[in-house]
């Protein structure tokens, strides 16, 4: 990981990071690249301003889908579900986002950072569909949280040398489409390219979403200026039946991977 600073015509400095992670050496970035792709997004920050507060598609860029995601994973696991703790509760087998979008739990993908033969309890890994087509069709159980629930364990169990078995994802994956992201971003008139979210503000019991972002200001297609200090909030079940454009750029972060993602409204606070 490099992070790297720039400062702005006012002093004021702009910071920005890229990383590469894979449990294959060949799959790493060169260094070099990690380096030049920080300096890039940084630099491309200076002079970043304000917007007025609007209602406007939101574009998510690969990386900030997959935060996305992980909030999702957060509320979808049977832990939260029989703490009472996930907005989720209730939903198996109904609508939960637009049918363009289908997430995988996926042990079983080749090589990535998430796969593994077995769970944390040694229970056959097995591919989970969390959502199919826009309908939340399982939980991700281990064996005590799927007794708990009357239900069977997923093969979700992750555990460290220490800690106790408990249900998370292994390799969480936003299915590609097949719209490029550069048309998700061209058939923009006024919209928001989001490269950065900041702050804790998700609420996994109520799916509330609020949080500080930055990115781009997107005008006739075209990315217009670099955008700072502003507020992206909704819910997060709205935000996923929201979804009108999913890209084809699938990319993998860890144990994650989405590809660009479309939210047709959000609000964005600013000035």
């Amino acid at each position: 990981m490099v992070e790297v600073m720039a400062d702005d015509a006012d002093g004021k400095k702009r910071n920005y990071y890229w990383f590469s992670s894979e449990r294959s050496m060949h799959r790493l970035l060169a260094p070099e690249e990690v380096g030049r792709i920080a300096a890039k997004r940084a630099l491309a920050q200076l002079g970043a301003a304000k917007v007025p507060t609007r209602q406007v598609p939101v574009v998510f860029e690969p990386m900030m889908a997959v935060r996305l995601l992980g909030d999702l994973a957060a509320c979808a696991t049977g832990g939260a579900l029989y703490r009472g703790a996930t907005f989720l509760a209730g939903r198996t087998g109904t609508a939960l986002a637009a049918p363009l979008v289908t997430i995988v739990d996926d042990p079983l993908e080749p090589g990535r950072g998430g796969s593994r033969p077995f769970d944390g309890e040694g229970v056959a890994s097995r591919r989970t569909a969390v959502v199919e087509d826009g309908i939340f069709k399982a939980f991700l159980f281990d064996s005590y949280t799927a007794r708990r629930m009357g239900s069977r364990t997923t093969g979700a169990a992750a555990r460290g040398v220490e800690s106790l078995p408990s249900p998370a994802p292994s390799n969480l994956i936003l299915q590609p489409g097949s719209t490029p992201a550069d048309e998700i971003v061209g058939s923009v008139k006024d919209g928001f390219f989001v490269t950065a979210v900041m702050g804790q503000g998700f609420n996994p019991s109520t799916g509330d979403f609020s949080r500080g972002a930055a990115g781009f200001w997107i005008q006739d297609g075209k990315l217009a200026f670099p955008v700072s200090e502003v507020n992206i909030s909704g819910r997060l079940g709205d935000m996923l039946a929201g979804v009108d454009a999913v890209g084809d750029d699938l990319t993998w972060f860890g144990g994650m991977a989405a590809p660009t993602v479309r939210v047709g409204q959000m609000m964005v606070s600013g000035l």
